[in-house]
């Protein structure tokens, strides 16, 4: 298993940071020794629609982590979908190229 995945930015919830057709890779061994950070910006399977979805940490709770994109006008987050898991996690977004 490699620790680095490439994904195609779709959407415009995490503006101005990232937007559509931006090529990112993304760590996902960046949490095998540390935990998610409020900041981080995470790419994390959806349980309702199977798709990876990434946002960025905005609180880390008991029960798990609450997400928000970067666009508060145009994003679903956790405020649609519920607090994330982190088992749900793919990784941690490293940079775009």
């Amino acid at each position: 298993m490699l620790p680095i995945r490439s994904f195609i930015v779709k959407g415009h919830s995490m503006q101005p940071s990232l937007s559509e057709g931006d090529h990112i890779l993304v760590n996902k061994w960046a949490y095998l020794f540390s935990r998610p950070k409020v900041g981080d910006v995470v790419v994390f399977k959806s349980i309702n629609e199977g798709k990876y979805i990434l946002k960025r940490i905005q609180k880390i709770a008991t029960q798990g982590l609450i997400v928000r994109g970067d666009n508060k006008v145009d994003s679903a987050d956790s405020s649609f979908f519920g607090i994330i898991k982190p088992e749900q996690v793919l990784g941690r977004f490293l940079t775009k190229y």
